[in-house]
């Protein structure tokens, strides 16, 4: 806990609010508002949100906005806006009188409460603005403690004639000293209820004091004849000669008065050393404020600078992955249109194929087509044939009729029927012979329409195993190991130019973070950054392209495995 005051030290400097913050206004829905709590119940109040669960902050001096405890962003709700008409205040901070507390800085967490709650409502006056939220502070190898007051902001009630500083509470349990010269010292303070008996009222240095009295020298008795003694005459005129005067009671009281002017002197250079003690102890404990207010800004530096080159960091970093994107977009490009070089070249062949597929099934429709059309001749043939059969049947009937007839007739009428049966057997023959003709031509018409049938369909089976080895040389060009020697030839293959979708993917960001500003101000000047995370949000848009020739990559890496 010895330390613990020092906690608190650090604390208040860093959360301590500049005096130029009150020249600050805070707009909600077109209302304006003095304070940021104003503007946070107008928010409240318009919003109807949870004040339990919910923190209302302006963000990097230009926002108003509501997030959740955890720190997760809801909205923003109103702006911030310096004030035209402000003028701050003069001094940042101002300090009491210090006063000797002995072992403040070994208080502990119960006194330095104590104390807090007793000083916390206090306001100071210093040339027309008023100071307020008291925080303890001062020497810490010494009893003297004083107060530190900040956020100061103009006020009528202050005149800005009021430079004195304020009077320092004692806590309640130290005892203030009783005010006036009690100790017999050559000068003191005037305290409020007027010099005390043996002190006269005097100033020094503009400063109202109390001056001890010196007493009056010691007058000689002129009937003590210890106090000289004198013989002569005047011999008539004004000249009288004394002897024998006895002065040392006159060199007595002038010692004395020496002696006391003496005293009164030291005891003065004394109050003087003592003040200029003071002084330096006060000058010690500005420079140690000084110091640390220093130490502060420095390290507040410090921090700003690694804000700094963290930020510079990104920045590198998002320059080299933006390098590396166009580095690999470019990679990417040339695999893209390489591929597609490769796609073009397969979807010809294909192309190819197709078209000869088409071809191949164009003359089997044909040879089809024939095949249909010699199959109705060869039908037509064939019942032709049949017909001239059934033709000759029945003439071979009709001659087995007329044999019968001729046999009966012979058996009848002798040799004349005889002749008549040779005469009508040559015309049957004749007949016959006829008809047989034309039944074997008929065949033979028949079987060279199927001879021809059969050649187209060799020219099909032979169109189809050219399109069969077509396509088994696509297959091996395609799953074949690429040559590796030195004789190698690389097949190629002009191809008209086509351009490269570069807008196959894009992003935006409409919920890119918003930028981020900080604005510290202290005693030596005001440091002003903003931190864009707008860069890296557009940038990002480019790793959707090395995502891309991932994808096709692995999509190659797919088709030639399954091949």
């Amino acid at each position: 806990m010895k330390f613990f005051k020092y906690l608190i030290f650090i604390f208040l400097s860093l959360f301590s609010l500049s005096a130029i913050a009150e020249c600050l206004k805070y707009q909600v829905n077109g209302k304006t508002f003095d304070t940021l709590n104003q503007a946070c119940d107008q928010i409240y109040t318009n919003t109807g949100m949870p004040r339990d669960t919910t923190v209302c902050s302006v963000y990097a001096g230009l926002s108003i906005q509501l997030t959740t405890y955890k720190g997760d962003f809801i909205s923003n709700y109103g702006t911030v806006q310096k004030d035209p008409n402000c003028i701050p205040c003069e001094a940042q901070y101002i300090y009491s009188k210090p006063i000797n507390v002995p072992g403040w800085t070994n208080w502990n967490v119960d006194q330095i409460t104590a104390y807090s709650n007793k000083i916390q409502g206090q306001t100071a006056c210093y040339k027309g603005c008023k100071y307020k939220n008291p925080s303890m502070t001062g020497d810490t190898t010494s009893d003297s403690m004083k107060l530190m007051f900040g956020d100061g902001v103009k006020d009528a009630s202050c005149p800005a004639t009021a430079t004195e500083p304020p009077n320092t509470p004692y806590p309640d349990n130290v005892t203030p000293p009783t005010d006036g010269c009690k100790n017999g010292e050559a000068y003191c303070d005037k305290p409020p209820t007027g010099c005390p008996s043996g002190y006269t009222s005097g100033s020094f240095n503009g400063k109202l004091i109390c001056v001890k009295n010196n007493p009056d020298p010691t007058k000689p008795n002129p009937n003590d004849p210890n106090n000289g003694k004198g013989e002569g005459s005047c011999n008539g005129t004004n000249n009288c000669n004394t002897t024998n005067f006895d002065d040392s009671k006159i060199i007595n009281a002038i010692n004395d008065s020496k002696n006391a002017i003496t005293t009164s002197i030291s005891n003065a250079v004394t109050s003087i050393t003592n003040s200029l003690t003071t002084i330096n102890e006060s000058i010690s404990t500005v420079a140690n404020a000084v110091k640390e207010t220093t130490n502060a800004v420095n390290n507040n530096t410090n921090a700003v600078n690694a804000v700094k080159s963290s930020v510079d960091a990104l920045h590198n970093t998002i320059n080299a992955v933006t390098t590396a994107v166009n580095n690999n977009t470019s990679a990417v490009t040339s695999a893209v249109r390489a591929n597609t070089t490769a796609t073009n070249a397969v979807k010809a062949s294909v192309d190819a194929l197709n078209s000869s597929i088409s071809t191949v099934t164009s003359a089997v429709d044909k040879n089809t087509n024939a095949v249909n059309a010699n199959g109705d001749k060869v039908t037509k043939a064939v019942n032709d044939n049949t017909t001239a059969t059934n033709a000759v049947k029945t003439a071979i009937d009709n001659l087995n009729t007329a044999v019968n007839s001729v046999s009966n007739a012979v058996n009848a009428t002798g040799k004349n029927t005889v002749d008549a049966v040779n005469a009508n057997g040559k015309n049957t023959v004749d007949a016959v012979n006829a008809n047989g003709k034309n039944t074997v031509d008929a065949v033979n018409a028949g079987t060279q329409a199927t001879k021809e049938n059969g050649k187209k369909l060799d020219g099909i089976n032979d169109s189809v195993k050219e399109g069969n080895g077509f396509l088994k040389d696509i297959k091996d060009w395609l799953t074949q190991a690429p040559p590796t020697g030195e004789d190698a030839q690389i097949p190629k293959k002009e191809l008209e130019k086509k351009s490269f979708n570069e807008n196959l993917l894009s992003i935006s960001a409409p919920s890119c973070p918003p930028d981020w500003q900080f604005n510290w101000v202290t005693p030596f000047g005001t440091i002003d950054k903003k931190v864009s995370y707008q860069d890296l949000c557009d940038s990002s848009g480019w790793l959707g392209y090395l995502f891309l020739a991932i994808s096709y990559v692995i999509g190659a890496r797919i088709v030639m495995g399954d091949s």
